[in-house]
């Protein structure tokens, strides 16, 4: 091969070679940048949850046996969890909640609002875009339900009724926004049902309450 066409392949073997590496360090930088954005995979959130609607039903004998099934009024809680993102398409985590709740009927007789804690573990489905800055998700919470009740929730002659330790389970979804890499807003409509139990004048009561709860929070990656 002559030197000239020789020196001329090795030419053009040079800058296909300084092309490629040039390309590959872009892609690298690229890449390096979009997971510099993109948030840590632990999440700490809490904030508060408003449920609408909503029944309560009593099913008991002795000083439960007058309480109806009865409408609930707006519930006002709040929770704090923890979540981490172990798959591309699925994050583990654990909440706590306290809800306050009443029912129209007990309301109207002023009666104090009885209060729930839900300790839950929470799986969730999750669909990240937008170099997961953005994440529209899919939940189940499932968990203990600790309920304190009010004084005179089963009515003044029957003061002293105890609640006993239950379940809950909520099937719902979210959205979560990070407005920084390391802070967002979630948004996360709930369908919540609730079995607990409760204790007095020497006899048992199985409750269930259903409520849709919608959930704002604040979520920090660390």
């Amino acid at each position: 091969m002559p030197i000239k066409s020789r020196s001329m392949h090795i030419a053009l073997g040079a800058t296909a070679l300084l092309a490629c590496s040039a390309l590959a360090s872009q892609a690298d930088a690229q890449y390096r940048d979009r997971d510099r954005d993109a948030p840590p995979r632990l999440r700490l959130y809490g904030g508060v949850g408003i449920g609408f609607g909503g029944e309560l039903e009593v099913d008991g004998p002795g000083p439960f046996d007058a309480i109806p099934d009865q409408d609930l009024t707006t519930s006002i809680g709040g929770q704090v969890g923890v979540d981490a993102v172990v798959l591309s398409l699925l994050a583990l985590g654990g909440e706590v909640r306290i809800v306050g709740w009443n029912t129209e009927d007990f309301d109207d007789n002023d009666v104090d609002r009885s209060k729930l804690v839900d300790i839950d573990f929470k799986p969730r489905l999750r669909f990240p875009l937008v170099n997961d800055r953005l994440e529209i998700y899919g939940a189940l919470p499932i968990g203990l339900t600790i309920p304190i009740l009010a004084d005179d929730f089963a009515g003044d002659a029957n003061e002293g009724v105890d609640g006993t330790v239950g379940w809950n389970l909520g099937v719902g979804g979210g959205m979560t926004f990070f407005v920084t890499p390391r802070f967002g807003l979630n948004v996360e409509p709930m369908y919540v049902m609730r079995w607990f139990g409760a204790e007095g004048g020497g006899q048992d009561a199985d409750l269930t309450m259903k409520q849709f709860t919608l959930f704002v929070n604040a979520v920090i990656a660390i």
